[in-house]
């Protein structure tokens, strides 16, 4: 596992607003290093956030990404790093470092390709020999970083190791942006805030928001009338802004519009007819979504074929259990990410999002009902929740959430006992049992027979006789 690390906990005093939510190409800085750092390889990636800087926290968790707290937000950049090499779990082999001012990531997957070919102990991106960003830092230099004198912060152990660290090539360094005027002159050289959208940046837009979000829309036009834009022009729209233009304010705003309404997890793509002073033209609307996420909680012997059985059908699937010979990776090969956790507190590394499918399957009703708790008095709903037991455990279980005040209606939205009643005797019924219901809650199903509401031999039968 390459971990990666965003650095965000700075006070910004130059720039005066939080770097963070500055805007390029549509996508705020967090949401470029965060997203850089997957596309690169990087999972887990984690942001080093200012104590009490709730927005950020906020902001960081719903791009999928674990939260890392510096208390002293005056503090050095390398007291932050220290913070996020602290916080990486045990899996972690390595860690690629980017600080949130630099929004250009596009060396990370060099970065992560050299370090897993060379297993070197310093990897960084470098031009005319300069080093760039981000850095990567293998485990066995880690307590080299956590050490107490480092003059010259991180730089000191990257320098340390002249002599076996690993230097990818590449075009051009990104530079870190420090003050608007930074932020107007890369913002002119990319032409990204306002300028066309050419087709391959697009793409990346589209593939970003596959592989982790935030959900987009791509606007192309298909045909338009009189002065109306040409066929091919883009634009890609997330809900807090948007990439390339149409060519007129007017015309941007409907497209907006337009695909900010297919954001939700059911808009199939289509075309649509906009029109705008005058100008009338036809797009084609593309949604692009993350793949959606089950998180199983526990272990044990219905997890392994649910597992098998969720990324048969595109979850992303993490595993959440606290016994270490059972989180393991040889157990559950298909999830993206199997998890030590405490069931105390088992979602303390695992954001929950609206698009979470979560099903808890533990060793112990007691900790099942401990998660559903502090699942139901968390801020997010997710999409589906779903917890093992008998009539009777469910029942008091429930009665005990309702003493507690937890509201009826995120009570009603628990599927328990979990599935769909098909008889399943087997660990791997039962996981398809629950499967089917999955689908059931996020297709909008009936769970009836297609034999039933067709009535096909029904009808042809009687239609035989008579």
């Amino acid at each position: 596992m390459i971990a990666g690390i965003v650095l965000a906990a700075g006070r910004s005093r130059r720039m005066g607003e939080p770097k963070p939510f500055l805007r390029l190409g549509g996508l705020t800085f967090l949401e470029r290093a965060v997203q850089g750092l997957r596309d690169g390889g990087c999972d887990p990636v984690w942001v080093v956030a200012a104590a009490g800087d709730e927005r950020l926290a906020e902001a960081a968790s719903a791009l999928g990404a674990r939260v890392a707290l510096n208390p002293d937000a005056g503090s050095e950049q390398l007291d932050s790093l220290r913070i996020g090499l602290r916080a990486l779990p045990a899996e972690a082999e390595a860690a690629a470092v980017l600080p949130v001012d630099i929004p250009e990531a596009d060396a990370v997957r060099a970065v992560v390709d050299a370090f897993r070919a060379t297993r070197a102990p310093v990897v960084v991106p470098a031009r005319e020999r300069k080093h760039g960003h981000p850095v990567l830092f293998a485990r066995a230099v880690w307590p080299e970083l956590l050490g107490a004198d480092l003059p010259d912060g991180a730089r000191t152990v990257v320098h340390a190791h002249a002599h076996d660290r690993v230097e990818v090539p590449v075009a051009a360094l990104p530079c870190d942006v420090d003050t608007p005027g930074d932020l107007r002159r890369l913002a002119r050289a990319h032409g990204r805030v306002s300028g066309r959208l050419e087709a391959a940046e697009a793409l990346h837009h589209a593939r970003r928001a596959v592989a982790a979000g935030p959900p987009a829309v791509g606007v192309v036009v298909l045909e338009s009338c009189g002065r109306g834009p040409g066929a091919g022009e883009r634009m890609v729209v997330w809900a807090a802004g948007h990439a390339g233009t149409l060519g007129s304010a007017a015309l941007d705003a409907a497209a907006v519009e337009a695909a900010r309404a297919r954001l939700h997890a059911s808009a199939p793509a289509g075309t649509q007819v906009l029109e705008a002073e005058g100008v009338r033209c036809t797009v084609y609307l593309e949604p692009h979504r993350p793949r959606p996420e089950l998180v199983i909680v526990g272990a044990g012997h219905i997890a392994r074929p649910l597992c098998r059985v969720g990324a048969l059908l595109g979850f992303r699937v993490v595993v959440l259990d606290d016994r270490p010979e059972f989180a393991t990776r040889e157990r559950f090969p298909e999830a993206a990410e199997v998890l030590r956790a405490d069931f105390a507190d088992p979602f303390r590394d695992v954001p929950i999002r609206a698009g979470t499918h979560l099903v808890l399957v533990t060793r112990g009703h007691k900790y099942d009902f401990e998660a559903l708790r502090g699942l139901l008095l968390g801020p997010e709903a997710p999409a589906y929740v779903g917890m093992v037991g008998s009539r009777r455990r469910v029942r008091a279980a429930l009665e005990q959430l309702v003493r507690e005040g937890i509201p009826h209606e995120r009570l009603a939205a628990v599927h328990a006992p979990v599935g769909l009643d098909v008889h399943a005797e087997t660990p791997e019924e039962i996981a398809i049992s629950i499967a089917a219901e999955i689908i059931l809650v996020r297709r909008g199903g009936t769970g009836v027979p297609l034999r039933d509401r067709e009535r096909v031999a029904e009808r042809w039968v009687g239609k035989g006789g008579g």
